[in-house]
């Protein structure tokens, strides 16, 4: 009797919490619908788009699992998956520790501190469209590129910035590292300044330098934010398109193809609608890998 009364209490208290925040629910439904409209159907609706021969016009072929199987067979899969695993390893370190520096350095206390903060958070903000073109202007061939004046400087020749294919990939890593920094910073601004002062004090006192202050205090204790960071980068690579469809598109000799622009040319290319979907769930599926694998090794120390 007595477990079955405070049975009802609580299912009662229930009722009545919920009576009173219906409303909350009812202003989250616009956004949820919304969400679902642009996102969720979309998402749906292209899962099912990679099971057929999927024609815009005309009736759709079903074919099973053959987009998915024949995923290597295509031509310049290989070497887009390559190129995006190349650029992925140039990119993650490369905004890693350059946000990392920028942030200790902001962390600092020095003149107008605030502004340069905002200063480096406004690539992140801009258009990418707009960055990728300024950026091709910056690495326009021959003497009427800005880096190509600027290097002439120094007495360096003229390159080919864009149309080198030793350079190519990395003149893009370089502008992603550059537009992508700021947001970075920023994480790892929170992680500094939730660091207790006291403890570099005391190491301060034992008679550490700024080096072993860094290695024994700062690095540790930043473990967490540098895996969340890591990790969000990894994606974000994974998935480059803009910098590659606006300053290369995917040349020269395919040298800049990646999955994300490879999957554009499937379907607005080529018309393999289907095929497009298979390779994009398959994208899908090696970044829900990877976040698995971040969930269950480093999920201690992030969680």
């Amino acid at each position: 009797m007595v477990s079955s009364h405070f049975v009802r209490r609580g299912a009662l208290a229930l009722y009545r919490e919920a009576r009173l925040n219906h409303w909350s629910y009812l202003f989250v439904l616009p956004a949820l619908a919304i969400l679902g409209a642009f996102l969720l159907y979309p998402a749906l609706y292209a899962f099912r788009m990679s099971f057929y021969d999927w024609q815009v016009l005309g009736q759709s072929e079903f074919v099973g699992m053959e987009n998915y199987r024949r995923f290597f067979e295509m031509p310049n899969v290989r070497l887009a998956v390559q190129n995006t695993v190349y650029y992925t390893a140039l990119n993650v370190p490369g905004t890693l520790f350059a946000a990392l520096f920028v942030a200790l350095l902001l962390n600092a206390e020095i003149r107008a501190r605030a502004w340069f903060r905002v200063l480096f958070y406004l690539p992140v903000i801009s258009s990418d469209v707009a960055v990728s073109l300024l950026w091709k202007w910056i690495y326009w061939a021959g003497a009427r590129g800005l880096l190509n004046n600027l290097i002439g400087v120094f007495g360096l020749p003229p390159q080919d910035w864009l149309g080198d294919p030793k350079l190519a990939m990395p003149a893009i890593v370089l502008l992603t590292i550059w537009k992508g920094m700021g947001g970075n910073v920023l994480i790892f601004l929170a992680g500094l300044q939730s660091i207790p002062p006291e403890l570099y004090e005391a190491a301060t006192m034992d008679g550490a330098g700024l080096w072993a202050r860094f290695r024994h205090v700062t690095w540790p204790l930043l473990r967490p934010v540098t895996l969340i960071v890591l990790l969000l980068l990894t994606i974000s690579s994974l998935q480059v398109f803009t910098p590659v469809f606006v300053m290369t598109g995917g040349g020269p000799a395919n040298h800049t193809l990646t999955i994300a622009f490879y999957i554009y040319n499937l379907a607005f290319g080529s018309g393999l609608y289907g095929f497009a979907a298979a390779v994009s769930y398959l994208l899908f599926a090696a970044i829900l890998g990877i976040t698995v694998i971040q969930r269950r090794y480093f999920g201690d120390v992030i969680y």
